[in-house]
């Protein structure tokens, strides 16, 4: 997926979102479900390295934390990448808390939307 392509998705979710708490307040009520963009399951990604340790560097760092964190191992231009993951969300709601929560420590989390994404394959537990 181009880096275009995941903006575009990204932002479809964050407005399905502020649409769907607009007309829930305007209805004087909570909505039960709201819009299928945002139930679309998420994970933060807080870093993607060419190097292991450096990965594994920042897993341990917000494992320490008590964040729930994985490293997904991708291919970019022929060559591995390790993604450090935050999480798999149900929705970007409830996404929302751990993202303040990782920004107020410093980080800029990026949210990666959908299942092919936020259904982890096992964490890489040692460098290949």
């Amino acid at each position: 997926m181009s880096r275009t392509s995941l903006m575009r998705r990204v932002a479809a979710g964050a407005l399905a979102v502020i649409a769907f708490s607009l007309a829930s307040q305007a209805a004087g009520a909570h909505a039960e479900t709201p819009p299928a963009a945002a139930r679309e399951k998420v994970s933060l990604q807080l870093g993607s390295f060419r190097a292991w340790e450096n990965a594994t560097a920042l897993r341990d760092a917000l494992e320490a934390l008590g964040e729930n964190t994985y490293v997904d191992e991708a291919t970019l231009r022929g060559k591995p990448m390790y993604r450090v993951r935050v999480g798999t969300f149900v929705s970007y709601l409830d996404a929302a808390d751990a993202i303040r929560r990782l920004r107020d420590l410093g980080y800029d989390p990026i949210v990666v939307v959908g299942t092919r994404f936020a259904e982890p394959a096992p964490p890489v537990t040692a460098a290949p």
